[in-house]
């Protein structure tokens, strides 16, 4: 009998481990219209800071979105453009909730040129997440909202829009959802 009980003990956690992996690589079909002014969320999660910031010595305002390993990882486009540029940067594996991760840890950062000027959107590996899957190559033209990539486990994606020029929709401690949240809008005028 306590070969059985054991058995069963090890097919539920076997189980519970399996209903785990497969419920983190999900994929869910997102179809939205958006506005021509809509810039949706990158990626499912928490809002964990909204800051300025200067990228390329101009005003830039940073949205830092944090999944946990219960989130969807799947990565999406906020708004439609050209891809100007997608590099690889290594780095370390601190804890992706931290708040200093995005100069420090392994990541990836994409420039869109967008109707609005260049966006970054950055996938940021954490303690858990160890391998990033990003799609898109230079010139590639994309459109909001689109798969782009993948981060496996617990991790970090940050959007940077162009200060001056968008209109925020959410705020810190919001709950988003890629390719469907509104998190700003835009005047492309």
């Amino acid at each position: 009998m306590s070969l059985l009980t054991q058995s069963v003990w090890v097919i539920g956690v076997f189980g519970g481990v399996m209903v785990f992996v497969l419920s983190f690589f999900r994929d869910p079909n997102r179809r939205r219209v958006y506005a021509d002014t809509d810039i949706v969320a990158a990626a499912d999660g928490v809002i964990t800071a909204i800051k300025e910031v200067t990228v390329n010595g101009e005003a830039y305002v940073q949205i830092v979105t944090f999944l946990s390993v219960f989130n969807c990882h799947v990565n999406r486009i906020p708004l439609a453009g050209v891809v100007r540029e997608s590099v690889h940067i290594p780095g370390q594996f601190l804890a992706a909730f931290r708040g200093d991760i995005d100069q420090k840890n392994e990541r990836q950062e994409t420039d869109i040129d967008t109707v609005i000027g260049c966006i970054r959107v950055v996938q940021i590996t954490g303690a858990i997440a160890r391998r990033i899957c990003c799609e898109l190559v230079a010139n590639q033209t994309c459109k909001t909202g689109e798969r782009f990539g993948l981060i496996r486990f617990g991790s970090r994606t940050d959007v940077y829009l162009p200060k001056n020029k968008v209109t925020l929709q959410v705020k810190k401690g919001d709950r988003v959802k890629g390719g469907l949240t509104i998190i700003a809008t835009h005047s492309s005028h």
